[in-house]
């Protein structure tokens, strides 16, 4: 497609994130006849933190997501958790 052949208004925001393969991954769902409808996630509803942290490693994004929204767990936390290199006290992370 050339550069100029699509029109865009001026009242289109700009683009958060530039993807070249999301035009091609668009035209290959359309053939595989997946329907185009946006992502929606099921609220778990309230969580409860856990006595061990290492029960949330393989939760789903929503159960992370509720739990820091409601200040169950925090940011820091689950970052610690997935790289345990980081040290909070130190403010360094190794790898």
């Amino acid at each position: 497609m050339a550069l100029r052949a699509r029109q865009l208004p001026n009242a289109v925001p700009p683009a958060l994130r530039f993807d070249p393969w999301l035009e091609m991954q668009d035209e290959r769902d359309s053939a595989a006849g997946l329907p185009d409808v946006p992502a929606r996630w099921a609220d778990p509803g309230p969580q409860r933190r856990p006595a061990d942290l290492d029960d949330l490693a393989f939760a789903d994004v929503a159960t992370l997501s509720r739990l820091v929204r409601d200040r169950q767990v925090s940011c820091l936390e689950l970052t610690e958790l997935s790289w345990p290199g980081c040290a909070a006290t130190t403010r360094s992370c190794t790898a």
